[in-house]
């Protein structure tokens, strides 16, 4: 969620993959259905970086390998 009135840059940091759960390896923007809005970006590293423009709500569907 971006509360200001600027475009704004997030990180999303995962942890590495322990046991039985999975690293996420690409995320996809979509709506509060879960339909989507957009492609899906690869996560790299690790680390995925979420552009959100002013009073934005990012809702990404996670997806593991």
């Amino acid at each position: 969620f971006n509360p200001t009135t600027t475009e704004i840059e997030a990180t999303l940091e995962f942890g590495p993959s322990l046991g039985h759960w999975s690293a996420p390896v690409r995320a996809t923007p979509v709506d509060f259905e879960s339909r989507p809005l957009g492609s899906a970006q690869p996560i790299d590293g690790h680390r995925l970086i979420v552009k959100l423009s002013p009073k934005q709500i990012a809702t990404l569907r996670l997806d593991h390998a």
